[in-house]
């Protein structure tokens, strides 16, 4: 496998996940068969780091993985590596279940650096979006860095399964999304992490109020577009293009608005804010180029990108575009973020 995919296993029938890559294996797994499967069992250790002449450099330690000595990176002394087995506990904590087949995928990305875990909630009660015919699965997708160069992260995210789009959305009172810093007391935040992230059906049920109340949302075409050029002109890459902000801004919203006229996956919910977000959903998921400019693999930048980046926030940003009413229930988080970036352009907010 490439650098970018050091292993990777995944359920078989549910389909190759992100980078294309990996291992088949028939049905869901525990979370042990997973650590197997995936080769994911393996632990760090921070150890001293010394100059070729063998005088210690102080305030720094390498994060060594013990089943290779392969140095993963190099981080502060503050630092407190979380190793795989922690990760799959904390996962399987957050349901209060460790005993079940629910592991659809996890893997190992940028030779080790870091690792994820996708668990199916197939147990909690299932979404019933009234008035879209397609089914919905939600996923507990966690994501953990052995280099210092990323926190532990959590989401519980909804996909439309017609066309597999993530639709993570920041909802306020409604814990989606969860960040474990490695430093301080770990074993407490990770407590707290399960605590808030175990609110899982009252997350769903928020998820199903807002689709329905953008559903109910009629929209032109004409405002559809309007709202992706204000979606994307909002986005912080147009700061770093300067006079190719505008270009960049046409383009992407073009390219939604295609998606959202053409997309057999939108039919049923078209000429509704659901659709107006759903295909966007669409194109962060499947046709946006993820990659360019970095020496990163494009699956590892879709998957931060969708899960935890711009391709979430571009979903955020749109909602109060769409409705007012459901925007003014984001988080206050998402809210102060759009707020500021809208501050550069003159966004028409719905009618």
């Amino acid at each position: 496998m490439p650098a970018e995919v050091e292993t990777l296993a995944y359920t078989a029938e549910r389909g190759v996940p992100w980078h294309g890559l990996g291992t088949p294996v028939d049905g869901l797994m525990t979370a042990e068969e997973a650590l197997a499967a995936s080769g994911l069992d393996w632990e760090v250790r921070p150890e001293p780091i010394m100059t070729v002449a063998g005088e210690p450099i102080p305030m720094k330690r390498a994060i060594v993985r013990q089943s290779d000595r392969r140095v993963l990176g190099v981080v502060g002394n503050q630092y407190v590596p979380v190793q795989n087995r922690e990760a799959f506990s904390f996962a399987d904590a957050i349901v209060a279940d460790s005993d079940s087949n629910k592991y659809e995928t996890a893997g190992a990305l940028d030779d080790g650096r870091t690792i994820f875990l996708s668990m199916d909630l197939g147990a909690v009660e299932p979404i019933r979006v009234a008035g879209d015919p397609t089914d919905f699965e939600t996923y507990l997708v966690l994501s953990n860095a052995h280099d210092g160069t990323k926190a532990l992260r959590a989401t519980i995210t909804p996909v439309r399964v017609v066309c597999m789009n993530t639709l993570n959305l920041a909802f306020r009172g409604s814990t989606g999304v969860f960040s474990v810093r490695h430093s301080g007391d770990i074993e407490s935040k990770m407590k707290a992490a399960q605590q808030a992230l175990s609110i899982t059906v009252d997350y769903l049920r928020r998820f199903e109020q807002v689709a329905e109340e953008l559903l109910a949302k009629q929209v032109s075409d004409k405002r559809a577009l309007a709202i992706y050029r204000d979606a994307f002109e909002m986005a912080p890459t147009t700061e770093e293009k300067g006079e190719e902000s505008e270009w960049y801004v046409q383009h992407a919203a073009q390219r939604v608005f295609e998606t959202y006229q053409t997309s057999e996956t939108v039919d049923p919910i078209r000429g509704t804010g659901w659709g107006v977000l759903n295909a966007a959903a669409e194109f962060v998921d499947h046709d946006r180029v993820y990659g360019k400019g970095t020496k990163r693999s494009p699956g590892d930048v879709k998957m931060d990108s969708l899960l935890w980046g711009e391709g979430h926030d571009v979903l955020n940003r749109l909602v109060p575009l769409i409705s007012a009413t459901v925007g003014a229930d984001m988080s206050l988080t998402v809210r102060k973020d759009a707020a500021r970036k809208s501050n550069r352009v003159a966004v028409a907010m719905p009618r």
